[in-house]
């Protein structure tokens, strides 16, 4: 179902208000918006990329994606999530033509899928935890990645080993992104030892209505 159109035009903003919060978001742009951001009344920003982030986090799980140019698919909730008011898509345009944004449902849900954008500063260690979905588009070679699972395990990887350990999740897109998909829930922090500053993707869940964080798969 189409939910609108975002005007084209390079830095052109574009605000889209609906009454629910369809659980799929698609569109085909010819460049992915510098700025795509969700904002919902009471339950504050559930998501908020820029280009890099977008690039990074769309069609997470997804098998044999034959997706081409800067196509995304986001599942932004585990259903549709009615409100009456305050729901606003906020998207900053990178292109000169306009795209269409299109969003449908399977059923009926009360958890968004959040996507966030987390700073890193350089010569720095960071622990992330909680989390479904980890983006790490600026890692550097020398950059060190420790994963501590459920079990107590730990495993360093470096950014080539993430790109090889993902496709167990998903197939490829072509793009050198670097990601730990935790959606079984199996990981249990992740300690990312940087040399420069950079920002990585979180993607968590969060139930309307509340604060509550999970790591749990819908």
């Amino acid at each position: 179902m189409l939910i609108g159109v975002v005007a084209g035009g390079v830095g052109v903003t574009t605000t889209i208000n609906l009454q629910y919060v369809p659980q799929f978001l698609w569109m085909d742009t010819p460049a992915y918006p510098t700025l795509f951001q969700l904002n919902v009344v009471d339950d504050g920003t559930p998501i908020n990329l820029d280009a890099t982030g977008m690039a990074t986090v769309q069609m997470i799980g997804v098998y044999n994606n034959l997706s081409t140019g800067d196509r995304a698919l986001l599942q932004i909730a585990n259903g549709e999530i009615p409100k009456t008011k305050g729901v606003q898509l906020v998207v900053t345009n990178s292109n000169a033509a306009a795209f269409s944004i299109y969003g449908y449902s399977l059923n009926k849900g009360d958890t968004y899928v959040r996507y966030l954008p987390i700073p890193l500063l350089a010569n720095s260690s960071n622990n992330i935890g909680k989390f479904a979905y980890l983006a790490m588009p600026s890692l550097a070679a020398t950059d060190i990645v420790n994963v501590t699972y459920e079990g107590g395990h730990v495993q360093q990887f470096n950014r080539e080993e993430l790109l090889m350990y993902n496709t167990i999740y998903e197939t490829g897109d072509g793009n050198p992104y670097y990601r730990l998909n935790n959606l079984r829930g199996n990981v249990k922090d992740v300690q990312l030892i940087v040399g420069a500053a950079q920002t990585v993707y979180k993607v968590d869940y969060q139930r309307a209505g509340n604060a509550t964080i999970a790591n749990r798969t819908y």
